[in-house]
């Protein structure tokens, strides 16, 4: 399949690549780890299978039913690993009501040691103390039912009459003004493990959009490494800003959904769309994003000189076409990152024959010419450079083969 290890998103792309493997009927053989997937939904392994790929798979894509539903499939299996991660949409309230005590409950029924996985630990931590009765109570209870998908369903509607009772007893006053709506707990506690301002979460909390956006920015890239709670945080108060039309919220989010960023679920289709929209508003994230996305759709790697070549069917020359453009607009807004961009696309010929002179950008402002050429000199510099070092390479091989 051509998937690289080392790439942030591997784990969705092999999960991905199965499933749609499977539903097309075909067995999937990974020779190397010693695991076999049937198209049947059966999975099989030397060591332990990867029953939950499929679940995993749903999450990464963001659909939360079909996640439910194989869950719920792999239930009888007690597969600890596909329990560890129920228990975590259960305690986040993903696909259902939010039911704290139960998922950590589910997710401890895995039987996994917390001291080696810290996701389960954070998840057992987070367990506030007035609700860990019930959640060893709820424990005992999953180990000694035979038939856990109704277990949980039941728990689940008693928790959700609790609430409903709980929300009649204390009715709001009559005439109250509307107040901000809080943080929930959990935007609270990893804004003040990643060293987010406090002010950054109320700011965020009282509804407007660039706080919204900011305080996501801050979830999304933050210093150390990411997690499947971070990312959803972090989309959670990006969709917020989204949902008042901040560009630069839609291209932040876009971005992430279109490359699974951070462990964003990816969402090419949604990614795309809302990248498009803020490039229509000429935001410069978006229209970055959207340029070396269709740039990258469009080249390959050379074999034999190591250079990106254009591909030259209907769909790459149109997408050159657009990378040009989006450029273009990119550099009118005197961002000195688009000039650059602009000024390496005329030299390399994207969308137009190339131009290693530099005069298809007479058309720009004086102050904003001098910088592309610059930069424009720049890339021929570099590319001279790389043709001297190629250059140099060959001399030396020549050398070698004749004994000089």
């Amino acid at each position: 399949l051509g998937l690289w290890t080392h790439s942030e998103v591997f784990n969705a792309a092999y999960a991905h690549a199965v499933v749609q493997a499977n539903d097309r009927g075909l067995h999937v053989m990974d020779d190397q780890n010693g695991l076999v997937y049937l198209a049947t939904g059966q999975a099989l392994a030397l060591g332990e299978p990867q029953h939950g790929l499929r679940a995993y798979d749903a999450i990464q894509r963001g659909d939360h039913a079909a996640a439910w539903a194989e869950y719920r499939r792999l239930a009888p299996l007690r597969d600890p690993s596909s329990l560890r991660d129920w228990g975590f949409l259960i305690f986040n309230g993903t696909g259902c009501p939010r039911h704290m005590a139960l998922g950590a409950a589910v997710a401890q029924l895995s039987g996994l040691d917390p001291a080696s996985d810290a996701e389960l630990a954070r998840c057992l931590g987070r367990v506030l103390a007035s609700q860990r009765p019930l959640q060893e109570e709820l424990l005992a209870g999953l180990k000694a039912t035979s038939n856990l998908v109704a277990f949980v369903d039941a728990e689940l509607a008693r928790h959700a009459a609790r609430s409903s009772s709980a929300s009649a007893a204390t009715p709001a006053a009559a005439g109250a003004s509307p107040t901000p709506t809080p943080a929930d707990p959990a935007t609270v506690e990893a804004a003040r493990t990643l060293g987010i301002p406090d002010d950054w979460v109320a700011s965020a909390a009282t509804g407007r959009a660039a706080a919204q956006r900011r305080l996501g920015r801050a979830l999304l890239w933050h210093r150390g490494n990411g997690s499947r709670a971070l990312a959803q945080l972090a989309a959670q108060w990006l969709e917020r800003a989204v949902a008042q039309g901040d560009a630069n919220a839609q291209a932040l989010l876009g971005g992430a959904l279109l490359r699974g960023w951070q462990h964003m679920p990816i969402d090419m289709k949604r990614g795309m769309a809302l990248l498009e929209q803020a490039a229509a508003a000429n935001d410069a994230l978006a229209l970055s994003y959207l340029s070396d996305h269709l740039h990258a759709k469009s080249v390959r790697q050379s074999r034999q000189t190591g250079f990106q070549e254009h591909l030259t069917d209907e769909d790459s020359v149109r997408n050159l076409a657009r990378v040009l453009d989006l450029c273009t607009r990119w550099a009118a807004l005197g961002d000195a990152r688009g000039l650059y961009r602009l000024a390496t696309s005329l030299h390399d010929g994207v969308g137009a024959p190339a131009d290693k002179s530099g005069r298809s950008l007479a058309g720009l402002h004086p102050a904003e010419l001098a910088q592309a050429r610059t930069c424009q000199a720049g890339a021929r510099r570099t590319a001279q450079g790389d043709g001297d070092v190629r250059a140099h390479s060959r001399r030396r091989a020549r050398g070698a083969g004749t004994g000089t």
